[in-house]
């Protein structure tokens, strides 16, 4: 079994680290112990003052939290009255949602394919495919050549 002798420069930083750890442990010792005195030497007056100030960041607190509750509660109002006016915008803009189930079913029937579909009604090919095989599983009048034409596709 051999033994390595360790570099020079480890064994010096290794010295300084331990010796700014002890440091760092009899500095806090010390203020520990000066601020136990210092505990020691207050006045009943000055425990007031204490008290006030640990209320007034009480207070400071709780009405930050408020404001933040509020800010938070108007964001969310914002976001409902955004969506209400989504919602509204696309009804203008067209059909609804539902009756395009029944379009998408009638194009599906003249045997257009799920992709030629999805273009014409201006909605994802997944949710097309959905559609028409959720038409089939429910007993749907679509024949499965054109489901299957559109898996193809």
């Amino acid at each position: 079994m051999a033994i390595y002798p360790l570099p020079l420069w480890e064994v010096v930083l290794d010295g300084i680290q331990f010796f700014l750890c002890g440091g760092i442990l009899l500095f806090l010792i010390c203020n520990k112990i000066k601020y136990k005195r210092m505990i020691l030497n207050i006045s009943p007056k000055d425990y007031s003052t204490v008290i006030t100030n640990e209320m007034r960041i009480q207070t400071l607190k709780y009405q930050t939290e408020q404001t933040f509750n509020t800010i938070l509660n108007v964001i969310h109002q914002e976001r409902r009255t955004l969506q209400n006016y989504y919602d509204i915008e696309e009804r203008k803009k067209g059909i609804p949602k539902e009756m395009d189930n029944g379009k998408i079913l009638m194009l599906a029937k003249k045997g257009l394919t799920a992709k030629e579909i999805s273009r014409s009604v201006h909605r994802p090919r997944g949710e097309v495919e959905l559609i028409l095989m959720l038409n089939k599983i429910s007993g749907g009048d679509i024949n499965s050549n054109t489901i299957r034409a559109q898996d193809r596709a």
